[in-house]
């Protein structure tokens, strides 16, 4: 990833804030708000969702290319 990009307009170089991969709890109606603002936010990836009833984990994943779903919150955080 680059940390700067130059700005056609002015040609000045400005930092990119860096990306930050987030985890959602829950699959309800305000999960998948949530989700899909993170999903249209450029600094921001949704990498997992997790909900008790894991199907509704799994189809609110199958629209965000590369995303896990589970039905367990423990060990959805996770250095990478």
């Amino acid at each position: 990833m680059r940390d700067f990009v130059a700005d056609d307009a002015s040609l000045e170089l400005r930092r990119v804030p860096p990306q930050v991969n987030v985890g959602i709890i829950g699959a309800g109606r305000i999960g998948l708000v949530h989700l899909e603002a993170l999903a249209n936010c450029a600094n921001a990836r949704p990498t997992i969702i997790s909900n008790p009833t894991v199907s509704k984990a799994e189809a609110a994943a199958a629209g965000v290319p590369g995303m896990e779903f589970t039905g367990e919150v423990r060990g959805m955080c996770r250095s990478e």
